[in-house]
């Protein structure tokens, strides 16, 4: 999209690993305690952040200009830290032709 639509700031970002969401609330009770609970302790240990953080990296795609129009951001290492752009991790991500098909199979359905 990004390359079909210059004009356009584009921008795929990861929240990372958050605390505070529903996510767990489709799980029957004891199972939402217990991922409740180790998402507690893995905030503790600084393995996961706030929902506040998660959220405020949607803000720093929108409003920081260091962040590239067509490129997906997430954790640099792990489930929180620092963001990067993940196609130096996953070089597959700058493929066009991964792109395009990804593109030609999504307008099928629409």
């Amino acid at each position: 999209m990004a390359r079909r639509y210059p004009h356009v700031k584009f921008i795929t970002m990861s929240p990372g690993a958050t605390t505070g969401t529903e996510g767990f609330n489709t799980l029957p009770l004891f199972k939402q305690y217990i991922m409740k609970s180790m998402m507690q302790v893995m905030l503790w240990f600084n393995k996961v952040h706030t929902v506040e953080i998660g959220a405020k990296r949607y803000l720093q795609g929108l409003y920081n200009s260091d962040f590239e129009s067509g490129l997906f951001y997430a954790s640099q290492k792990g489930l929180t830290g620092r963001l990067c752009d993940q196609s130096l991790l996953f070089p597959d991500l700058n493929s066009e032709q991964y792109q395009e098909n990804a593109y030609n199979a999504i307008q099928r359905f629409l």
